[in-house]
């Protein structure tokens, strides 16, 4: 069982004070192209939608101390630009049925993706799209490895990056991504009102986040689209 799971079958859990009082989950259902960055602040994303059918498009964002996890899904195929807050760096994976490009390059379940700060990356997505995006400061993500002995691996990534890491893995990362933001939007309170359930979802990442980030995944740089034209998130 996970830490959330625990979480949400033990409510006794001891509180932590580590964690600060502001509100953790924001969910925001978009029916207009225009308000794609509505709820977030993270995140500078333009969006165009290439159907004339309605559209609806949800994104929900648990922020739990340093790091941010952000949901999102469309209806619609769609042409969004992204690009990620300066001082941070993204880590996107994606659902099942998610199909599309990034920056030409095809995305599909099972792949994980890098990028720095104020790259932008230009996404062009199917319907059904769901992907889950975890955002990091360079200096969390540098003391995590050194703690496994691994600090030697880290680099910013060049644009956005591919990683290599285990297909399988990857994909029951975004299982818990999407389980954690489904339970942050049907129960926000768990989150917004109680500091030990962003405790669980800071324990659920060191279990299932940094042992899948701790290769060298900065490490397939051939993979990068390159400056200026690459970035993170969708």
């Amino acid at each position: 069982m996970d830490r959330l799971s625990e979480f949400r079958n033990n409510p006794k859990i001891v509180k932590s004070p580590a964690i600060t009082d502001r509100t953790a989950v924001t969910v925001v259902e978009i029916s207009d192209p225009t308000d794609a960055n509505a709820g977030i602040e993270l995140i500078d994303l333009d969006a165009v939608q290439l159907q004339s059918v309605p559209f609806r498009a949800r994104r929900v964002v648990v922020r739990a101390g340093a790091a941010t996890v952000v949901f999102h899904s469309t209806n619609l195929r769609m042409r969004t630009r992204t690009r990620v807050t300066k001082g941070l760096v993204a880590y996107v994976v994606f659902g099942p049925r998610s199909r599309g490009t990034v920056n030409g390059l095809p995305v599909r379940p099972g792949l994980m993706l890098a990028a720095g700060s104020q790259e932008e990356a230009r996404f062009v997505v199917d319907a059904g799209w769901e992907s889950v995006t975890i955002l990091l400061p360079p200096r969390d993500i540098r003391d995590h490895l050194a703690a496994r002995q691994r600090e030697g691996e880290f680099r910013l990534p060049a644009g956005i990056e591919t990683l290599e890491a285990n297909p399988a893995a990857v994909c029951r990362l975004f299982d818990w991504g999407k389980q954690l933001t489904d339970t942050a939007a049907e129960q926000p309170a768990l989150f917004n009102a109680r500091h030990d359930g962003l405790r669980a979802v800071q324990v659920d990442l060191s279990r299932t986040f940094w042992p899948l980030s701790a290769r060298p995944m900065f490490s397939n740089p051939a993979a990068a689209t390159g400056r200026g034209r690459s970035g993170a998130s969708s």
